[in-house]
C-alpha cells in the first residue's frame, strides 16, 4: 500500500525514509519533519493530515495532489533509536465531503433567498437567516412544523394539488404564491420546490427556495396605472 498511498516501492524506503518524505508537498514537508521530531523527543502520540504530490505513473492513483492522515506513536529503544508504529492513509475524499458540507453551509447562510428544507414528512427541519428576514418567524418556531403555518389562504386546494403533482411527477414546482409573515401581512413570492432522493431513489427531503417580490409587484402595479390612467 505505500506504493498507492505515496508513489514509493516498499524497498525504496526499507532502510532510509527520503523517499517517502519527497513525496510531500513541499509546503508541508517542514511541518511533517518538525512535528514528527517533537513527538519523537517527547515520546508522545502523532497525528497530522497533509498533502502530496503524485506524479504520472508513480502510484494505482492518477497524478495529482492527494490529503493523507498519518497516525504513529514512538518507542525508545536501548540504543537510543526511535521505533515508530503507525499507519498512513488517504482522506482526500473526506476533506472533498467535508469542504462541500461546508460550502453547503456557508449557501444556506448567506444566501439573499428563503431557504426552508424539510423532511420527506413535510415536517421543516432546517431554515437560513433569510427565511426568518422575509417571513419574520426565528427558527425555533417554525422547526418541527410544517410549511402550512405561512399559507395566506389565497390560494384554493386545485393550486396546492396541481403543485404538488408537479413536485411528485417531475421532481420540481416553479411558480409565484401568496404567502403570510408572521405579523399577518400577505405577500407575494416566487417559489421554487424540489423532491430529493436518495441513491436507492427514496423520497427524503423537499427543499425550497423563495423571493419576496413585493417591491416587483408594487413596481408592475404602478406601470399598469400608468399606462391606463
Amino acid at each position: 500500500a505505500l506504493w498507492d498511498v505515496f508513489g514509493v516501492k516498499p524497498e525504496d524506503a526499507q532502510h532510509n525514509s527520503r523517499a517517502v518524505l519527497a513525496a510531500v508537498h513541499p509546503d508541508d514537508q517542514a511541518r511533517i519533519v518538525q512535528t514528527l521530531q517533537a513527538s519523537g523527543e517527547a515520546l508522545t502520540p502523532w497525528k497530522q493530515e497533509y498533502r502530496v504530490l503524485l506524479p504520472e505513473r508513480s502510484s494505482a492513483l492518477p497524478a495529482g495532489e492527494y490529503w493523507l492522515q498519518g497516525q504513529a506513536s514512538p518507542q525508545r529503544l536501548p540504543d537510543g533509536s526511535t521505533l515508530w508504529h503507525g499507519y498512513t492513509h488517504n482522506v482526500t475524499e473526506e476533506r472533498r465531503a467535508n469542504e462541500r458540507l461546508r460550502l453547503g453551509a456557508s449557501v444556506l447562510a448567506h444566501s439573499y433567498d428563503g431557504i426552508m428544507v424539510t423532511d420527506a414528512n413535510n415536517t421543516i427541519i432546517e431554515v437560513n437567516p433569510a427565511f426568518s428576514r422575509i417571513t419574520g418567524y426565528a427558527p425555533s418556531e417554525v422547526l418541527g412544523r410544517t410549511p402550512q403555518l405561512l399559507s395566506s389562504g389565497q390560494h384554493d386546494p386545485a393550486f396546492y394539488a396541481t403543485m404538488w403533482a408537479s413536485i411528485h411527477e417531475q421532481g420540481h414546482w416553479d411558480g409565484e404564491i401568496w404567502n403570510q409573515r408572521k405579523n399577518g401581512e400577505v405577500y407575494p413570492e416566487t417559489l421554487s420546490i424540489a423532491a430529493m432522493t436518495n441513491e436507492a431513489g427514496q423520497l427524503t427531503h423537499y427543499i425550497g427556495v423563495f423571493s419576496d417580490i413585493t417591491r416587483l409587484k408594487n413596481h408592475e402595479a404602478q406601470l399598469a396605472h400608468i399606462a391606463h390612467y
